[in-house]
């Protein structure tokens, strides 16, 4: 199992829109989209990939190894990776 499976999806998404404040408005808006479209889900499943399949296409399309080069792109990429906690 990845390591997403025991964490709550709307909880890291929140955590990533405060790391990307204003550099990528339009990152920001879809992450807002997804997170009101969680308000339904069961705790339990927020954690499955049922949820972080479609967060982590949204953040593939913002973000890509290549270009990952910004300071808020390598602390997204480390709070993905759970490397970090830090906001």
């Amino acid at each position: 199992m990845s390591q997403e499976q025991g964490r709550d999806v709307s909880e890291v998404s929140v955590k990533v829109r405060e790391i990307v404040g204003k550099n990528d408005p339009d990152l920001v808006f879809k992450l807002r989209q997804f997170e009101d479209g969680l308000w339904n889900q069961a705790p339990e499943l927020r954690k499955g990939s049922h949820c972080w399949k479609p967060f982590l296409a949204i953040l593939g399309e913002h973000i890509s190894g290549k270009d990952s080069d910004s300071d808020w792109q390598k602390k997204v990429v480390a709070l993905i990776a759970n490397n970090t906690d830090e906001t």
